[in-house]
């Protein structure tokens, strides 16, 4: 009897976790940009975190991008808000992962079930809130350039 109350009470947690969980489609905001990143991520709040797991996560160099070859330093997500002004901007961001390869124009690459973490302690409601993706390059004449994807506004 105590094996099947203890079976029932982890179906219901996880069920109760599960359900906490949003599915998060991103888009690029510009094609014309010189990468452009689509994903589909899980995410969920644990205490002061909202956690995200990237199902897919690609990324793909425009092909008329003409200063070959293309580095990716590294790529991060943050939650954004609408300013007063109508901008939008970003409360916090997770921790930046560098991979740092080259990339060429026309490259797709793939990468699933990278995990990324950012604190939203002192935040009171992310439902007017979304996520997004940035993706910062060096370009062949040592500039920065930086990619945004976006995930829809209202986050649970």
């Amino acid at each position: 009897m105590l094996r099947l109350f203890a079976a029932l009470l982890l179906l219901l947690s996880s069920n109760i976790c599960f359900s906490q969980q949003q599915e998060i489609t991103f888009t690029a905001g510009d094609q014309k940009w010189a990468v452009n990143s689509t994903a589909i991520a899980k995410i969920h709040k644990t205490g002061p975190f909202l956690n995200i797991l990237f199902k897919k996560l690609t990324m793909r160099v425009n092909p008329d991008y003409k200063f070959a070859p293309l580095k990716v330093l590294s790529y991060k997500v943050g939650v954004a808000y609408k300013k007063p002004d109508g901008q939008w901007d970003i409360l916090r961001w997770s921790e930046p992962t560098k991979p740092g390869t080259l990339m060429s124009p026309g490259q797709t690459r793939l990468i699933e079930n990278q995990k990324a973490v950012i604190p939203i302690d002192g935040i009171p409601s992310l439902s007017d809130k979304w996520l997004v993706i940035c993706v910062e390059t060096e370009l062949t004449n040592h500039s920065v350039g930086t990619n945004y994807s976006h995930g829809s506004p209202g986050l649970n």
